[in-house]
């Protein structure tokens, strides 16, 4: 009998000397509940510096930090303590008067089995004698994409300052989920300025690019009344103004390649050799959108070159040096190899439109007498067009018919590039496609009555997104674009306030927004030997 009440004893001394969690049994899908908070939620005349949930099963806390969004903000984060099924919520801020707070917790609180998540857990209180009720409530979009923005900072100011978002704290905060929806709640009866903010630190002010910023550009009053989609906000990346390297890099043997974060106004670069200051010839190409500059040296002639220095200036006033770290493995400079791709696809090419040869490194000589077509079993003259592309691309230009088969043959050494290198023997066969095997796509665009005279720019996209024709529109139009290769392409346009048949992104200083954007639902699938006729009526969030 005493073995047997010891037992129970050292049983239950076990049993109170740890908490442990209850397993096995059906798997729980129910998310944590609260059996008891205190001080209890919504009360008035608060003075704590502390609340405590009791939950009706153990938890776990994920993220405090990232998921608590306390409005009014608190200038430091809030500590908590976790232990089973309680949690404890402290500060040290002390906290405003006859003010309205709210902590929302978002996913911080699971389950510590399941990680069923508590949804929707806020916890009230205020400071003075009643629990101010109104709200403002809409829905943030991204300008560039029209996509809904998640977790998106939606910011209210009392004061009207212009240098509000940059520094300053807002007076109250709500968070965005994932339709893009915003209700920031328990507000007083007040007119704010509304901003949004995407941040990439946790300041609650706007930092500039890459961080995204929005505003409503006249003030909002809050209600009673769940105005849910009243005010529609763009989400918008300002245009960088300071121009800098994003990346610079060595790609291959006589490549180099820099990237910037803006498009560059007429680069000058100069390649020299950092111990001798030798300056290397080289062959630049900037790209359509100014922010990528490619240049191909000539640096065969000195082999012993480790390091070259190189030196970039632009139209605008930017300048910066960089340094090239050349590779010396003789295997290097042995792999550059003079590579050709040519403009056939699945042995068949567009008859109405050049043959060309595309290298990897820029030419120096081209001896079209080793250039041969030949047109069913008889070679035909073409004419070569001039070299273009930096000398990286040659265009063979001829009436091509429909039926015969064509051999495109260059003999060894046809080509030399700036390394010295020549190409092997290159050779395709190929036939030009049937007339039947393109499709037309016209579409019928239908502007909304409020924005007609507005300039619509419409552009289709082919599936690698590459722009395949562009219209500018300011009424119903019905826009023909033509013979097109199969495939499935898509129609986007924007609203182009400025005319200058750009998207512009918007800048909140100048308080102007961004150019809304339109995109046609779904893909257009243009098939052979079909004519696709579609109807579009451009629309977008932000439509009233």
């Amino acid at each position: 009998m005493k073995i047997r009440l010891l037992l129970l004893l050292l049983l239950f001394v076990s049993g109170c000397a740890q908490e442990t969690v209850p397993t096995g049994g059906i798997k729980d899908e129910i998310p944590p509940e609260p059996l008891s908070i205190v001080p209890p939620p919504l009360s008035t005349a608060f003075k704590s510096s502390e609340f405590t949930y009791i939950f009706d099963e153990y938890i776990q806390v994920d993220d405090f930090k990232g998921q608590l969004l306390v409005s009014p903000p608190l200038k430091k984060t809030p500590e908590y303590l976790h232990r089973g099924k309680s949690l404890k919520v402290s500060w040290k801020d002390t906290l405003l008067p006859n003010t309205t707070y709210q902590f929302n917790f978002g996913e911080a609180v699971k389950d510590f089995n399941e990680g069923n998540i508590a949804e929707g857990l806020i916890y009230v209180f205020s400071t003075g004698d009643y629990i101010d009720s109104l709200s403002v409530s809409g829905r943030v979009h991204d300008a560039e994409t029209n996509e809904p923005v998640e977790k998106a900072k939606v910011m209210l100011y009392r004061n009207w300052s212009d240098t509000l978002p940059y520094t300053t704290p807002p007076d109250y905060l709500a968070l965005t989920d994932k339709a893009g929806n915003f209700k920031a709640q328990y507000l007083p009866s007040d007119t704010f300025m509304l901003f949004v903010l995407l941040e990439e630190s946790s300041n609650y002010k706007y930092d500039g690019p890459p961080e995204k910023i929005g505003f409503l550009p006249d003030p909002v009053v809050s209600s009673y009344r769940d105005t849910l989609t009243a005010h529609r906000i763009p989400l918008f990346l300002e245009r960088d103004t300071a121009q800098y390297i994003k990346e610079s890099a060595g790609k291959d043997y006589g490549y180099f390649e820099i990237a910037f974060n803006l498009p560059a106004g007429k680069p000058s670069i100069r390649f020299e050799d950092a111990e001798s200051e030798t300056v290397f010839e080289a062959l630049n190409l900037l790209s359509a959108g100014g922010d990528t500059l490619r240049s191909w040296v000539k640096i065969l002639e000195t082999p012993e070159t480790e390091e070259i220095n190189v030196f970039l200036t632009d139209t605008t006033g930017f300048s910066d040096t960089l340094t090239w770290y050349v590779e010396t493995d003789p295997k290097y400079r042995e792999e550059a190899k003079l590579k050709p791709t040519v403009s056939v696809s699945g042995g068949k090419t567009d008859r109405e439109k050049p043959v060309s040869f595309l290298f990897n490194h820029p030419l120096e000589e081209a001896d079209t007498t080793l250039i041969h077509l030949i047109e069913d079993s008889t070679e035909v003259a073409y004419r070569s067009a001039s070299l273009k592309n930096v000398n990286r691309r040659i265009e063979i230009v001829y009436p091509f018919k429909r039926e015969p088969k064509y051999f495109l043959w260059a003999e060894p050494g046809a080509f030399k590039d700036i390394y010295g290198n020549f190409s092997d023997s290159l050779g395709v066969a190929f036939s030009a496609h049937p007339d039947d095997f393109f499709g037309s796509l016209t579409v019928n665009v239908v502007l909304e009555d409020t924005l007609r005279d507005k300039t619509f720019v419409v552009t289709l996209y082919d599936p690698k997104d590459n722009p395949v024709k562009t219209f500018t529109i300011t009424e119903e139009t019905e826009l023909d674009f033509g013979k097109l290769s199969p495939a499935k392409y898509t129609l986007k346009g924007f609203y182009d306030e400025n005319d200058n048949g750009e998207w512009d992104t918007g800048n909140y200083k100048e308080g102007l927004q961004p150019e809304v954007k339109s995109f046609f639902e779904g893909e257009l699938n243009v098939r052979s030997n079909w004519d696709l006729d579609a109807d579009w009526i451009p629309q977008t969030p932000f439509d009233n």
